[in-house]
């Protein structure tokens, strides 16, 4: 059903496929090879017949023409047999293949297909490919970013490992194999099954490291070097557990609040050193006013310190990330919505309408100007989500529970909180999932500063799983923005 795909994975192109044509039944009979070709997970395999039989499908298999099926106590004994036999040995081919990797690994060879520069799995090197190998070394070791590197690989026209161009990621992975210095390392992770899938995970105590000197293409120094700059990378991001990045990077130029600061003149602000001598200082100041002067920005002050600004901002955000300030403040929206006791029927007549909309229009794309239908269709779909989010929205506010809610923040805030304090570079990016506009910097007239933004949490809800609570709080907060907006401008003379 799915080429080079196992059938130990359960979410595969080809499955969904079929699952998805027999609703309709376009057919009656499902032929295959042998019952292992459908899956290869013992539970998984029968709950996959019973669902294809349910469809009213027949499932014949044509190497011993036989029908697969449940229909009778019998069947359910032979097929539970099948499947159990089939799991069983595709777990005894891993552990075979496994066997014979370690073994090809304890005798000084790669395990696995040809690495990119060399030009056999033995270890001879391939000239052409060797010389790139070394250049992405000496480059990373000098400091230049992956990125960078992958650009002016592409602008001198070296083809890349696979594919069109070259990516950071293939990269980091010629950077961290330590084949490149001659050293075979193998088993530092391994395939599992987890809820239908196969992911990696570390398994530090099956790691074989061997010698392998016909393998080596950069020396120690090179290579230590260039990964030291990685390392120094990864120290300055945001990763879940899983490994993946929480947060993307922030260009903060060594400062750290520049990304997130506004003058009430509406410009950025900007890090600028101001004083003389022992007087040097550094401020955030007005970039507007710092580019022409008051005729650009007419409020008064000069700046506020650099260090004054980092440590109350961060401050207020490692008490905004304490548990009972963030349940009080979802609390609070939540008994908003139940005060006023939005009816959900309006929200679904509308979402019929629109889709009722939506399938004329795509009826009509064969005729007329089909780019204004196209706009029409987008428009139309945009609301629909939107409608469909606030619904979901809605029943997930009434069946809330502030006491579960709390099991599930605490270590995600823990999580929060430590990367806050790691570094600049991270605490920039938590920042980012944290101030969804320029926090306003206003100097008082008679001193002192006065500093207004908006703190969202609408991240923090969506990693402890609360994604339909999150278009809710998106939309009310959205609503006291705009009627803020429209007081502020009541007030302007």
């Amino acid at each position: 059903m799915d080429d080079a795909i196992s059938g130990a994975v359960e979410t595969r192109p080809g499955l969904t496929a079929l699952l998805s044509a027999i609703e309709s039944k376009p057919f009656d009979v499902l032929i295959v090879s042998e019952q292992s070709r459908l899956a290869r997970d013992t539970f998984f395999t029968l709950t996959l017949i019973k669902r294809i039989e349910e469809a009213g499908v027949r499932i014949h298999g044509y190497l011993d023409d036989s029908p697969i099926t449940l229909a009778e106590e019998t069947d359910e004994v032979k097929e539970f047999v099948r499947a159990w036999a089939n799991s069983a040995e595709r777990k005894k081919t891993g552990q075979r293949s496994r066997t014979i990797a370690r073994r090809v690994v304890e005798a000084g060879r790669r395990a696995g297909g040809r690495l990119y520069g060399y030009a056999d799995i033995n270890g001879t090197p391939d000239p052409a490919q060797a010389e790139v190998v070394r250049r992405i070394f000496d480059e990373r070791a000098a400091g230049k970013g992956l990125y960078v590197i992958a650009r002016a690989l592409e602008r001198d026209g070296i083809a890349p490992v696979r594919g069109r161009g070259w990516y950071a990621s293939q990269l980091q992975n010629i950077i961290r194999n330590t084949c490149y210095r001659g050293v075979i390392t193998w088993g530092a992770q391994r395939r599992v099954k987890r809820k239908g899938k196969i992911v990696y995970q570390a398994s530090p105590e099956n790691v074989i490291t061997k010698d392998a000197p016909q393998y080596r293409l950069v020396d120690d120094k090179t290579w230590y070097a260039a990964n030291a700059i990685s390392d120094q990378s990864a120290a300055n991001t945001w990763r879940g557990k899983d490994g993946r990045l929480k947060s993307r990077a922030t260009n903060t130029n060594g400062f750290l609040l520049s990304p997130f600061l506004a003058c009430p003149c509406g410009s950025p602000m900007h890090a600028k050193q101001s004083g003389k001598g022992d007087k040097k200082q550094w401020l955030y100041t007005c970039t507007r006013k710092h580019l022409l002067g008051k005729k650009g920005c007419s409020h008064p002050g000069r700046g506020i310190r650099v260090e004054w600004m980092d440590k109350s901002v961060l401050k207020f955000f490692e008490e905004a990330l304490v548990g009972h300030t963030v349940k009080a403040a979802l609390q609070e929206v939540l008994d908003e919505q139940k005060a006023k006791a939005i009816d959900p029927k309006p929200l679904e007549a509308e979402i019929k309408k629109l889709q009722g909309e939506i399938k004329r229009l795509t009826d009509a794309l064969a005729s007329g100007e089909l780019e204004d239908i196209h706009d029409a269709v987008r428009q139309r779909k945009a609301k629909l989500e939107h409608l469909q989010g606030t619904l979901s929205g809605l029943g997930a506010a009434k069946e809330f529970s502030i006491e579960t809610f709390a099991t599930r923040l605490a270590p995600v805030l823990a999580d929060w909180q430590a990367h806050l304090k790691k570094s600049p570079a991270v605490a920039a990016q938590v920042l980012r999932k944290l101030i969804p506009t320029r926090i306003v910097v206003e100097t008082k007239p008679g001193g002192g500063w006065t500093v207004r933004g908006d703190c969202d949490y609408s991240a923090i809800l969506r990693e402890c799983g609360y994604d339909a609570v999150t278009n809710l709080v998106n939309e009310i907060v959205a609503k006291r923005n705009r009627s803020r907006a429209r007081r502020g401008a009541r007030s302007t003379p």
